[in-house]
């Protein structure tokens, strides 16, 4: 459970502030760019990037100070699952349960903002396993363990963001909104 010990310990690492500043310069010098390139507002650029270093900061840094328990074979809770029979019991009841929904909801915001971006969800969602990949690849770099079920619900996270981005995007009210943009030669209408 995150507390304010936990929170003020967290933003006291040295990593984490360098890498919420760099997100920031990058939102900075590349959101319009990144804005530009897909025709979309230059916020939804500026968002997108601070996003992604949002996310970097959350998982980069090693926290020495809790044990990781973690599942060395992946996916074998549905094993489990469907060998008890109780497949709703033993979702609700497993340890690690809030942080698969953590990973999922973390994500969110990349598939939204990815999405309100490019336009295109098979674009968004391999950005965010290619991300994900990253985290968990650079996690096992720094001594922590990666784990291929937070891969799964990052993606997972990701590809329900872009789902919820398409849906709004469909509402009558936003869609001519965003008809107004420009669209970049090469690229059909929403």
């Amino acid at each position: 459970m995150l507390n304010e010990e936990m929170a003020l310990r967290y933003l006291a690492m040295p990593a984490v502030w360098a890498i919420l500043l760099t997100a920031a310069a990058a939102a900075a010098a590349f959101g319009r760019r990144l804005a530009a390139r897909y025709g979309a507002p230059t916020l939804t650029g500026v968002l997108f990037i601070l996003a992604v270093g949002c996310i970097a900061a959350l998982t980069a840094p090693l926290d020495t100070s809790q044990e990781i328990e973690t599942t060395r074979i992946p996916f074998s809770y549905v094993v489990d699952t469907y060998t008890h029979s109780e497949i709703y019991r033993e979702l609700l009841t497993l340890p690690v349960f809030s942080e698969r929904w953590a990973n999922v909801v973390l994500f969110l915001p990349i598939g939204v903002l990815g999405y309100l971006l490019s336009r295109r969800f098979l674009r968004t969602t391999a950005f965010g396993a290619a991300f994900s990949l990253a985290i968990e690849v650079w996690q096992t770099v720094i001594g922590r363990i990666g784990d291929i079920n937070d891969l799964r619900n990052n993606v997972i996270g990701t590809a329900l963001g872009a789902l919820v981005a398409l849906v709004i995007l469909r509402v009558p009210g936003v869609r001519r909104t965003q008809a107004s943009m420009p669209v970049p030669a090469g690229r059909g209408q929403v």
